[in-house]
């Protein structure tokens, strides 16, 4: 078995480096989030003009001069109103197997942390993985 290196004790001037760094790249992983937010929304107007153009022609496709091509489609998203009324039609339709029975997981992790920070035990049967996390405050 392969022996892992222990890691030398960094200096408080190494710790300031490192946590300099965390900083600048948070800044900068926050300021890449607000340019990606912007291109998104420029995107989606730009892509609602062009369906709006197409419509105003009477085009469900349009080819540019290059060859590139854009066509119309519809994305659709379903949620229930009524959990249980919509399992009920989806059995008695025939199409149960949509069914899946899940636990979220933000809200199985909230509980075990309760549980552990609580002593109580915690069954064999929940997976528990762990990673240590940086909290940073700005001041």
């Amino acid at each position: 078995m392969p022996e892992t290196a222990t890691p030398s004790k960094p200096s408080r001037a190494k710790l300031n480096t490192l946590f300099s760094n965390v900083l600048s790249l948070r800044d900068e992983a926050q300021r890449q989030r607000t340019i990606l937010a912007g291109i998104g929304e420029k995107l989606q107007k730009a892509e609602q003009q062009m369906l709006d153009g197409m419509q105003a022609l009477g085009l469900s496709s349009y080819q540019d001069t290059r060859g590139n091509r854009a066509g119309r489609s519809e994305w659709l998203w379903a949620a229930p109103r009524d959990e249980d009324a919509l399992f009920r039609w989806l059995r008695a339709t025939g199409h149960g197997k949509l069914i899946k029975r899940t636990v979220n997981g933000q809200s199985l992790s909230a509980h075990i942390r309760r549980l552990r920070s609580a002593d109580a035990a915690i069954p064999d049967f929940v997976e528990i993985t762990t990673r240590p996390r940086l909290i940073v405050r700005r001041v």
